[in-house]
């Protein structure tokens, strides 16, 4: 972007043709002289900002458009610059502050306001940033980029009929604007309208047949049909998507899909997303039994005791520690994939994880002899998960709908102070805290327990394949495993799915789990 003031002198136009062409070093030349007859000259600083930004010099870049601004305290295209330097680096605030300012000098700036939304929108603050985006459509009423960024921010907002409009608007602007429709299929799967959300995917691969985020979201929305052959071979996409990029492992031994025979060989499965995720899919160990090789397990370190259920001590690894040699390799929710399951493999020999004996008779004796029915309960998930606000429930929100009538025990290892003291006001949900400890302990007081009331977490899944009852309370787009819609889940015999009617709306949900659950 370039936003110079008309040049003063020949040699500052020339200076900025020869940078907007990439002749750095020509440029850099004759903005040096320019400075040293005029230590005051805001544009040449400018420019000089703009050469370090071109060179990814973010700092440096930064510090000279700070000096243009100190020359030239009006000067629009170094706040403009510096707002974006600043967002590049993840100073949110300091970047709005610089748009503001330039909005200051020119309030009908486009850019300006197109910027400070975008920023507005990675700092949560929706609302500042449709604002902002409105009056930029207002400006250019025929840009699809703003009509897209509008619409993200409206979606993040939870306005998603609104944000729905957006994307059709920009699409109908620019019917090869594939991130609008890969962005409108995700409303559309939202809306629980399937078949437009596939129609959107499908148009948006058309324009970019590669597009990994599309692919990725074909593979989630087909899995929630409950299409899982195709579904499952384009889960593998997850690899290009920004979010997993950072995950890929390498090692020297190949990838394993299922192609090659394991007979004597030596098979790594390691874990890739979260915890959950890996208390479902590590079923799929016992399908190795009858290939005649020895199986690696590589885990996060809460995981590596439960996992002793599965497989012999010597052969389970706390993620980041020395492995041994193997033959093959494969994460372990590419699995369904290699086995060519149809993505759920029947529990038909029951749980597929074990608590010892020696924890759950600790949890016995913990626990002692009650007059009421134990539930456990958990209500809130990973913070960090993108979903969580979806998912997760206050529990001062929770508190009012559950029944006294049962011994309530709650599964959440760091509870904050004010759920602490909510516990005790209320009388009826007993705290552990960190006295529950790893996922085995865990599983062992679940075992003690006789159902589990839980959000989409861990816990869930932990609950669930040990065999204990579990009585799930979903959002109203649920994860993919849990399909959308159904009472029951081939995933655990012994789970019960309960549905949002409407979009964090938990009352009903809660109710149906009380009256689901004995009191004897």
């Amino acid at each position: 972007m370039n936003y110079l003031e008309s040049p003063k002198t020949n040699s500052h136009q020339i200076a900025n043709q020869l940078l907007n062409h990439g002749r750095l070093n020509e440029s850099k030349k004759i903005l040096t002289e320019l400075l040293s007859e005029n230590p005051s000259d805001h544009v040449a600083t400018h420019m000089f900002g703009l050469l370090a930004k071109k060179n990814k010099q973010w700092k440096l870049a930064i510090a000279f458009f700070t000096r243009a601004i100190d020359t030239n305290g009006n000067y629009f295209a170094s706040y403009l610059e510096r707002g974006l330097v600043n967002r590049k680096l993840g100073n949110l605030s300091n970047s709005i502050s610089d748009f503001s300012a330039a909005l200051k000098i020119e309030p009908l700036s486009f850019e300006a306001l197109n910027n400070r939304g975008i920023t507005f929108c990675q700092e949560g603050n929706s609302a500042q940033a449709i604002e902002d985006f409105s009056k930029a459509i207002a400006l250019k009423p025929n840009c699809t980029q703003t009509y897209f960024n509008r619409g993200l921010a409206k979606r993040l907002f939870g306005h998603t009929s609104a944000a729905l409009d957006d994307y059709t608007r920009s699409i109908a602007l620019d019917s090869k604007n594939y991130r609008a429709l890969n962005n409108r299929a995700m409303l559309h799967r939202d809306l629980k309208n399937f078949d437009k959300a596939i129609r959107d995917l499908d148009a948006c691969l058309s324009v970019q047949p590669n597009f990994s985020e599309a692919l990725w979201n074909k593979s989630l929305t087909l899995l929630l049909m409950g299409k899982h052959d195709l579904g499952w071979e384009l889960y593998e996409s997850r690899w290009s998507t920004p979010e997993f990029k950072s995950k890929v492992r390498h090692f020297s031994s190949p990838l394993w899909l299922g192609e090659n025979s394991l007979k004597n060989k030596t098979i790594l499965i390691h874990s890739e997303q979260g915890l959950g995720d890996t208390l479902q899919f590590c079923r799929y160990i016992n399908l190795f039994r009858n290939l005649s090789c020895t199986v690696l397990l590589e885990v996060e370190r809460p995981l590596v005791t439960i996992m002793r259920s599965l497989l012999p001590k010597k052969n389970i690894f706390q993620k980041g520690t020395q492995l041994p040699e193997f033959d093959y390799h494969c994460p372990m929710m590419s699995l369904p994939l290699a086995f060519k399951t149809i993505g759920i493999p029947y529990l038909e020999n029951g749980p597929y994880l074990k608590p010892s004996a020696s924890a759950v008779a600790r949890w016995s004796g913990v626990l002692g002899r009650s007059n009421k029915t134990r539930i456990g309960l958990a209500w809130r998930g990973n913070p960090n998960h993108v979903k969580n606000n979806m998912r997760s429930i206050k529990l001062r929100e929770l508190v009012p709908l559950l029944s006294p009538r049962f011994d309530w025990i709650s599964l959440e290892i760091n509870p904050s102070e004010e759920e602490k003291d909510l516990m005790q006001e209320c009388g009826f949900i007993t705290n552990f805290g960190q006295e529950i400890g790893d996922f085995l302990s865990t599983s062992a007081l679940c075992r003690n327990l006789h159902a589990v009331v839980s959000v989409d977490t861990s816990i869930a899944h932990l609950a669930g394949s040990i065999g204990t009852l579990v009585h799930l309370m979903l959002p109203y787009v649920p994860d993919f495993r849990w399909q959308h819609s159904g009472r029951s889940t081939h995933w655990y015999p012994n789970m019960v799915l309960h549905r949002q009617d409407a979009d964090r709306d938990w009352g009903p949900i809660i109710r149906d789990v009380n009256n689901a659950l004995p009191s004897d």
